[in-house]
């Protein structure tokens, strides 16, 4: 009984003088984003419905257009698809800054589209 005692203390002094390391800052996790196949066609009038392509990414984004112009008609929803009809015929090309709400990481999309 004493030799069991005498372990069970050294094992209780080992615990309690032992420190933890300081947990490091979590790294962000990297994704992708794209609106695929990039390049796209349409006509003025056209309903137009883009959905991104995600991966690796937590689910929860803040989408701003950083760069170009989407053609007059169409808008970036807050979920990153862009819909509506264009009006203006041309050629757009833009840049979609997407940043991950929880880990902070970020990512950028581009496409463009020739409106007749």
């Amino acid at each position: 009984m004493k030799t069991l005692l005498v372990a069970l203390a050294a094992l209780l002094t080992v615990a309690g003088t032992a420190s933890a390391a300081p947990l490091s800052p979590p790294v962000p996790v990297q994704f992708d984003v794209s609106y695929e196949p990039g390049r796209f066609a349409w006509h003025v009038g056209d309903a137009v419905v883009l959905l991104p392509s995600i991966r690796f990414g937590s689910g929860r984004y803040d989408w701003t257009i950083v760069a170009g112009a989407l053609s007059p008609g169409l808008v970036l929803g807050p979920l990153g698809s862009v819909y509506g009809a264009p009006r203006v015929p041309g050629r757009y090309a833009w840049s979609i800054l997407v940043r991950d709400v929880e880990t902070g990481a970020s990512a950028t999309a581009t496409a463009s589209a020739d409106v007749q």
